[in-house]
């Protein structure tokens, strides 16, 4: 993050629609097609973002979302998240 404009470190961001009975884990591409997509951007970090599942009623103010995050670098390595 930066307070000078178009300075920083960007970093890539990919949001994938819910899916239901995807093949793949949390329903993500597959690794090489993330780590792909990653490689494409050639930035720093890639965030890719998939809707898990949702607690609750989504209607209530309460309603809890749950997303799945996977980060990968430019090279295409995937980053383990604590």
């Amino acid at each position: 993050f930066t307070s000078v404009k178009y300075r920083g470190n960007p970093a890539a961001v990919v949001i994938f629609p819910e899916t239901e009975g995807a093949p793949d884990v949390a329903g993500f591409p597959s690794d090489t097609v993330l780590a792909e997509i990653a490689q494409e951007f050639n930035l720093s970090e890639t965030a890719f973002v998939l809707r898990a599942r949702a607690r609750g009623d989504a209607l209530e103010v309460d309603a809890v979302a749950e997303f799945d995050l996977r980060w990968f670098t430019a090279s295409g390595t995937e980053v383990d998240l604590c």
